[in-house]
């Protein structure tokens, strides 16, 4: 079994949704801050960063294309709004600078992974809101992920 690096990816992590926000974006410090973007990018990386949370995901080019599956497969945003957030200026720049190889590369290895995300969100009881998660913030993860019916990837 691999062992996660941090709390908030652990299928029972007690941390609730705000400190598992908070615990990812300091051992992230590299991501663009909220108040560093426009108002609708700060909207898609607030949604896009708790999705890494929720769904126990880090930051390598693997965990960040299981994330858009996630996104596309296991939330409430339409797959035409999402890629409407991926028109955005600095979503567009993330992706250039990762280079199409990288890309490439990334989603091939994240492949096989991609595929069990789609059976695990098929599983899930019903979507993560998108946006209005306000209300799970103080709930703990593994909380969420018993009432969404979330499995973690390991």
């Amino acid at each position: 079994m691999k062992h996660k690096r941090f709390r908030y990816q652990h299928p029972g992590s007690t941390l609730t949704l705000r400190e598992g926000l908070r615990e990812y974006r300091q051992g992230h410090p590299h991501l663009l801050k909220e108040s560093e973007v426009g108002e609708e990018a700060a909207e898609l990386f607030h949604s896009h960063d708790i999705c890494h949370v929720v769904f126990g995901l880090d930051t390598t080019l693997d965990d960040e294309t299981l994330a858009d599956t996630w996104t596309i497969l296991g939330t409430t945003v339409s797959f035409r709004t999402y890629l409407g957030y991926m028109k955005q200026e600095e979503a567009k720049n993330i992706l250039k600078e990762a280079g199409v190889k990288s890309l490439v590369v990334g989603f091939l290895r994240a492949l096989p992974k991609m595929v069990l995300v789609w059976y695990y969100a098929r599983q899930m009881t019903h979507k993560w809101p998108w946006k209005d998660h306000e209300k799970y913030l103080d709930m703990p993860l593994h909380q969420i992920r018993t009432q969404f019916n979330i499995r973690i990837l390991e």
